[in-house]
């Protein structure tokens, strides 16, 4: 098997993992306002209007933070596959020269 297919089988477990342990998110007061301001439209200077905004559309396919979750889950672990391919030697992996 070559390194990339065992980076691919890590994530996949790694994902299933995560979500298993997190599932289904946890949510502070900060979380709960974030999701009131995507509900109404009505956005405060308190936390980013973006997040609100990809929150709203996110509750707009599926209501509740499971989405959020799994977006928050899926940036994370393609960070780590990035990190990994620059960090770990081999065949594939991004050279900076560095």
């Amino acid at each position: 098997m070559d390194r990339t297919r065992y980076m691919l089988i890590i994530l996949i477990v790694s994902a299933g993992l995560l979500f298993i342990t997190f599932y289904p998110g946890a949510m502070s007061i900060d979380s709960y306002e974030q999701l009131r301001q995507a509900r109404s439209g009505q956005f405060g200077d308190w936390h980013p209007p973006f997040m609100a905004w990809v929150w709203r559309a996110f509750d707009a396919i599926l209501q509740g933070s499971i989405l959020m979750l799994l977006a928050q889950l899926g940036l994370y672990l393609f960070s780590l596959w990035a990190i990994a391919r620059v960090a770990l030697p081999g065949p594939d992996s991004v050279r900076l020269g560095l």
